[in-house]
């Protein structure tokens, strides 16, 4: 992990983890930033459901460094912005640990060039999933 990394401590969960300052972005945002935590009983079944703009949203299994968790993502616009709120659920041991945080991208059709094609180039690269997988190596829960 990068010596910037902050570490997250919940005692009430005692989830514990590494998590960026802020994105290595130009135009990405962090909101609701560090996760919330949650713990839950495992294992977790992911379905594939749902619409991303929808108020539930979109469920996926995602696989990052060959381990799999399951994402929802609800996306809306606003101001001219695009907001989406993540939830990760994790598998940790027997548990499933749920991060939930939000990210702020612009809409990229409001720059002037070359602003709007950085935008672009930046938001089709980016992957909160890398992230979030960086994160879960370094996910713990206190026996």
């Amino acid at each position: 992990m990068p010596d910037d990394w902050e570490t997250f401590d919940d005692g009430a969960s005692g989830v514990s983890f590494r998590y960026p300052r802020e994105l290595e972005t130009s135009y990405i945002r962090l909101v609701d930033w560090p996760p919330s935590v949650a713990v839950d009983a495992g294992p977790i079944e992911c379905v594939a459901a749902g619409d991303e703009t929808a108020r539930a949203g979109r469920t996926d299994p995602v696989t990052v460094n060959g381990e799999t968790y399951c994402v929802t993502r609800v996306t809306e616009g606003a101001a001219g912005s695009i907001y989406t709120l993540y939830a990760y659920a994790i598998p940790v041991g027997d548990d499933v640990v749920f991060l939930r945080f939000s990210s702020r991208a612009p809409q990229c059709g409001n720059y002037d060039e070359p602003s709007r094609t950085e935008c672009e180039r930046e938001r089709v690269a980016f992957s909160m999933d890398e992230v979030v997988g960086r994160i879960a190596a370094t996910l713990r829960i206190a026996e």
